[in-house]
């Protein structure tokens, strides 16, 4: 016959706190731990480009009073359109598109994706022949 041996003795006071306060260590550095990770988790992004007949800005903002209409040709290409004005003046028109997306996520639990696109164009005018004016709008 096998004879079970049992202690009737109570663990120590001190001890007994010791572990509590292990416990609560342990749990406070897991809470800690995935607070810190919730950084790592989560996006939060945005970006922004241009879709259409856009010429590239710094092509255009490089454009000078003077220039002739074969340079600018050469340079943007052909615009969507061209108005020719009351006092013979040429107005050339390209039209593009200006998308802004922002994204934010969440351990992909939760993502929301916002997206803008406005229209806009980029404008030459030319009198008799020569670039006289270029904004964007």
């Amino acid at each position: 016959m096998i004879i079970g041996i049992t202690s009737s003795r109570k663990a120590h006071p001190a001890a007994m706190k010791f572990l509590r306060r292990k416990r609560l260590f342990i749990w406070l550095a897991a809470i800690i731990a995935v607070a810190g990770l919730t950084g790592c988790l989560s996006t939060n992004e945005s970006f922004s480009d241009t879709a259409g007949a856009n010429p590239r800005r710094l092509e255009f903002d490089g454009i000078k009073t003077g220039q002739s209409k074969d340079f600018i040709l050469g340079l943007l290409g052909e615009p969507k359109e061209k108005i020719t004005e009351d006092d013979g003046g040429e107005l050339w028109r390209w039209p593009y598109l200006d998308r802004n997306t922002a994204t934010n996520g969440f351990i992909f639990l939760y993502l929301n994706s916002n997206q803008t696109t406005v229209e806009k164009n980029r404008y030459v005018e030319f009198k008799n022949g020569i670039v006289a004016k270029t904004w964007s709008e």
